[in-house]
């Protein structure tokens, strides 16, 4: 995507209720769960201790710390074509009105997004908000690790 990218005709696109293809398969490793851990002050041992026997007798190890996962839905939006770090949109969080984790994800343990387009209104010419549910899905199993909505908002910056 560029910065010529017709994005009126983009989110027009995006009806509500329509339904993406699912996203990439992936997996966290336990170094990247320990440095997401230490950024944000918490080296719980069920996130960062492979050998804590609780954790392995109940999760069969370490699971990712659950903000973690919530932090990649943008990455997943991108992956999904939404301009998340296109040249000249500018793209914002506003809010996360739903968010219910369902099930640990183990660390190394595949997952992806089901992402559904629930809204798309363009409040001003060149400025849309979107609100998106996302399901990530884990693999082989029928519980997915997490539900949430989550309203952005894109605005074309001119530049």
């Amino acid at each position: 995507m560029t910065a010529t990218q017709n994005w009126p005709d983009f989110f027009g696109s995006h009806t509500p209720g329509s339904e993406l293809e699912p996203t990439a398969w992936r997996s966290l490793s336990q170094l990247e769960v320990d440095l997401y851990g230490g950024l944000i002050a918490d080296l719980d041992q069920m996130h960062n201790a492979p050998d804590w026997e609780p954790g392995r007798e109940r999760w069969g190890g370490t699971i990712i710390i659950g903000t973690h996962g919530l932090s990649m839905l943008p990455l997943f939006l991108q992956e999904r074509g939404f301009p998340v770090k296109a040249p000249g949109v500018r793209f914002e969080v506003l809010s996360l009105p739903r968010v219910r984790f369902t099930a640990p994800l183990p660390i190394d343990h595949r997952a992806r997004d089901h992402v559904r387009v629930a809204d798309v209104t363009e409040d001003t010419p060149g400025s849309w908000t979107v609100r998106t549910e996302h399901t990530i899905e884990r693999e082989g199993e029928e519980r997915p690790f997490l539900y949430a909505e989550m309203v952005t908002r894109f605005t074309e910056d001119g530049s």
